[in-house]
């Protein structure tokens, strides 16, 4: 009779401890249906957005406190940042390739007053494919004549799979003579239809102002299929003479050409000096 009143007491005070941990309010609790979207393949310049859904599966409000990403690429706003017990919101994140290539992955880390997980981290990830493709980026002609002109090229390489159609080499600047596409180093008409990993010479003729050292000019690749995407492709002119100074920075050659009325740049070829950050002692 006794065993039986003790085992009766265990299980009434474990079914009362249970019934109180039952009743115990548990706060706030974040979950996201998903953590990583994966938006496959996007062109440069193109963008990539996504909706996570976040729901509240605690007892409490769920206040969401702060929405951050790792780069300035990529936008997360909060449908509402107050969630109700059992309910949920969005938050929609729009990734933006810029002039950015390969793969990518960013990361938006959302804050909250879940006290067992006050923070969580959602992902965008994918590709994002350059099409055309310059080689060199930058069309550099060192050594120009003050007021003659000078040319210089690059080439440009389909990496799609498709047809890229080329419709208009496109420039506003008076000291650009003559921009044209050259195969086996003869001119071609536009537009000209550039296939699936052709490559083709984009040569530009530039004449010289007299009255700077340094010169910058720019020139858009515009296609038949992204008209409101060209490529754009800087054209840099230092005149014949113009030497740098030894030990003269990055940042003195900028001062002098705004002095000079020229761009804020760098010189061609010219690696400016970096400080070196004093070494820390270990008392520091």
């Amino acid at each position: 009779m006794k065993k039986t009143i003790a085992i009766s007491f265990v299980v009434l005070t474990a079914l009362a401890v249970l019934s109180l941990a039952a009743c115990e309010p548990k706060g706030p609790k974040i979950v996201a249906t998903e953590t990583t979207f994966n938006f496959g393949q996007i062109d440069q310049f193109d963008s990539a957005s996504h909706t996570f859904i976040i729901k509240n599966e605690g007892d409490q409000k769920l206040e969401i406190k702060r929405v951050k990403s790792s780069c300035g690429c990529t936008a997360a706003q909060p449908k509402s940042k107050v969630i109700e017990p059992g309910q949920q919101t969005e938050i929609e994140v729009t990734f933006n390739a810029g002039p950015r290539s390969g793969e990518q992955k960013k990361k938006i880390t959302v804050e909250t007053n879940d006290p067992a997980n006050p923070r969580i981290e959602l992902y965008m990830e994918g590709s994002v494919i350059e099409r055309l493709v310059l080689d060199p980026r930058s069309i550099r002609i060192l050594d120009a004549e003050p007021g003659k002109e000078a040319t210089g090229s690059a080439t440009v390489t389909n990496k799609s799979q498709e047809v890229i159609t080329i419709s208009e080499l496109k420039f506003d600047d008076a000291n650009i003579v003559r921009a044209q596409l050259k195969v086996d180093d003869k001119p071609v008409a536009l537009p000209y239809k550039l296939e699936a990993g052709q490559a083709v010479t984009l040569s530009v003729t530039v004449k010289m102002p007299t009255d700077k050292n340094f010169y910058r000019a720019t020139l858009s690749v515009v296609t038949a299929e992204r008209p409101d995407k060209p490529v754009t492709v800087n054209i840099v002119l230092r005149k014949k003479g113009a030497g740098i100074q030894p030990g003269l920075t990055g940042q003195k050659i900028k001062k002098l050409m705004q002095q000079q009325g020229g761009p804020a740049m760098i010189a061609p070829g010219l690696k400016p000096k970096l400080k070196k950050k004093p070494v820390p002692s270990g008392n520091e």
